[in-house]
Parts: structure tokens; C-alpha cells; sequence
């Protein structure tokens, strides 16, 4: 004879089982779900990671040739600096000849007194 359902030892370790099996397909499902958020997390943080290197590459392309203008700039300026000082050397250079010259003309005429005595002597 066999005996009804619910007394059956191997229909409660059945059902027992089945229950066990249960719960395991429940957590499974939860830790895949909790894998499945760190995934999609990861990858936007990848995303936002390489968005972020584009953005930086662009500048750091956009801040080398800021560099190499200034870099030209500052060489231009540096040779108009050199071409100016020698320039001004020049310029100096001459304004002292020029007082030297001034100097021994001023230091050779004669002075005003004389110089109307002898027109007043020369017309007397």
C-alpha cells in the first residue's frame, strides 16, 4: 500500500530539498543582480574615466602649442631685447663722442669779452 503525501518522509525531504534549492536560486539571483549593479557602475566609472582623459589630451594638446607660441614669443623678444641693447650701446656710444666734441669746441672758443673787445678795437 502506499502511503498518502503528506506522511511520505521522502516527500518532506523532497519538499525540504526543494526549499533549500530555493532559497539558493533566490541568492544567486540577489548576487547577480548585486554583480550585474557593480558592472554597470564600473563601466559608467570607465566612461567617465575616458571622458575624462579625452578632455585632458585635448588641453594638454591645446596647452603644448600655447607653449611652443610663447616659446617662439619669448625667443623674438629675446633678439629685439639684443638688437635694441646694441642699439642703445650705439646710441650712447655716439652721444659721448658728441659731448667730447662739444667739450673741446666749447674749450677752444674764445670767450664772449674778448671776442667784443676785439671787434670794438678792430672798428676803433
Amino acid at each position: 500500500m502506499v502511503e498518502p503525501a503528506g506522511n511520505d518522509p521522502r516527500v518532506a525531504q523532497l519538499e525540504s530539498d526543494n526549499e533549500a534549492l530555493r532559497r539558493e536560486v533566490v541568492d544567486a539571483r540577489h548576487s547577480l543582480l548585486v554583480n550585474r549593479d557593480h558592472v554597470v557602475g564600473t563601466e559608467a566609472e570607465i566612461g567617465r574615466l575616458n571622458r575624462d582623459i579625452l578632455r585632458m589630451q585635448t588641453e594638454l594638446v591645446a596647452s603644448r602649442k600655447r607653449i611652443r607660441a610663447l616659446q617662439n614669443r619669448k625667443k623674438g623678444l629675446m633678439t629685439r631685447t639684443r638688437d635694441l641693447e646694441a642699439k642703445l650701446k650705439a646710441a650712447r656710444t655716439r652721444n659721448q663722442q658728441l659731448r667730447e666734441e662739444l667739450d673741446r669746441q666749447v674749450a677752444a672758443r674764445v670767450p664772449l669779452s674778448r671776442r667784443v673787445v676785439r671787434r670794438l678795437r678792430g672798428r676803433g
